[in-house]
């Protein structure tokens, strides 16, 4: 129970089946802590040479074929930097440098997760982010999420150009050309932000490492309610085949 917990704190499992046996109160006090015990990894991708990348799943090989169809440029292989995560998968760019792409699946404490993010800079210093995943939240509000659930990459690339032509705020383009530098950036200013809000604080004095504070935790539980509203609103789109299982 608790494992199930800890990987729905992470944002990158969605168990809420849980929160009926739970109940909301109790959960919420649980998920509270969780936030506030955990310690993140600042930047929780690394790159992984091609030599030692293991075979990649049905799901993220259909959204890189469907990726690369598009046009855009392979970056990296890349993996979670915690052990206890195990998700794989690639990161590319858009030819024009406005759009990266990162596609992966795997398990996180044994339960089973698929996302990929398409994410594109703003000059006002935040990212419009179209995803197929219910279950990401970003306090800092850096990212601005718009979600597609169990949505083919064609699906989500459309979504994403819809957006990118309806933005007030001019969509500029990466500047780094290396996807794999632009992710990391991404997370950087994204834990740099969360810290300056008081939403989070470093766990070590590399800064390596961080979690949230009360007032940080108490986001991510106000964002649950904001994540089931997501959930049940595309409740049926769990039935559509998708791009193929998470591991």
């Amino acid at each position: 129970m608790m494992i199930s917990l800890l990987a729905e704190a992470t944002g990158n499992a969605n168990p809420y089946w849980l929160l009926a046996p739970l109940g909301i109160g109790g959960f919420l006090l649980l998920l509270l802590a969780v936030a506030m015990i955990e310690r993140r990894n600042s930047l929780p991708y690394v790159r992984v040479p091609m030599e030692s990348v293991q075979a990649l799943s049905p799901y993220v090989r259909r959204m890189s074929d469907d990726v690369n169809a598009e046009g855009f440029v392979f970056g990296d292989y890349i993996a979670h930097a915690k052990p206890s995560i195990k998700i794989c998968g690639t990161v590319w760019l858009s030819r024009d440098g406005r759009t990266l792409v990162v596609t992966s699946s795997g398990t996180v404490s044994r339960l089973r997760s698929k996302q990929t993010f398409l994410i594109s800079p703003l000059n006002d210093g935040t990212y419009l982010c179209t995803t197929d995943n219910v279950g990401e939240s970003d306090p800092s509000r850096l990212l601005r999420f718009k979600r597609r659930w169990n949505g083919l990459f064609a699906d989500l690339w459309k979504l994403h150009q819809k957006r990118l032509s309806s933005e007030p705020f001019a969509v500029t383009a990466f500047r780094q050309s290396a996807p794999f530098d632009i992710l990391t950036e991404i997370y950087g200013r994204r834990t740099q932000a969360m810290n300056e809000k008081g939403l989070a604080r470093y766990a070590d004095a590399d800064q390596a490492y961080w979690r949230h504070t009360f007032l940080g935790a108490l986001h991510i539980c106000g964002g649950l309610f904001v994540q089931l509203g997501d959930a049940a609103r595309q409740f049926w789109r769990m039935y559509l085949p998708g791009a193929g299982s998470a591991v």
